[in-house]
């Protein structure tokens, strides 16, 4: 498994080290992992790190617009429910 490694300039949240880590530990390339979140920097981190990212818009702080400011930061998709996340994470029938 090739190491990625980021070489941008971390600022608050919108640092993707975290993920790097993460995939790390769990012996995986970071290009193979999903991140789920709420926050635009959230998802910028997750997209600088080479991760697939899903946004999440069901928690009651979400405000109308939000969900288009996560797409536009890049998350592949939005999901609004939690039974709605749970159908997306469920692996693909062979």
């Amino acid at each position: 498994m090739p190491r990625l490694q980021w070489r941008g300039r971390c600022t608050g949240q919108a640092c993707p080290d975290l993920f790097f880590h993460a995939a790390t530990r769990l012996g995986v390339d970071v290009r193979r992992c999903v991140v789920i979140d709420d926050s635009v920097t959230g998802i910028t981190a997750a997209m600088a790190a080479g991760a697939q990212a899903i946004c999440f818009t069901g928690a009651s702080h979400v405000e109308p617009g939000h969900a288009t400011r996560l797409k536009e930061a890049g998350a592949s998709c939005v999901v609004s429910t939690a039974p709605d996340l749970a159908v997306l994470l469920q692996p693909e029938a062979a």
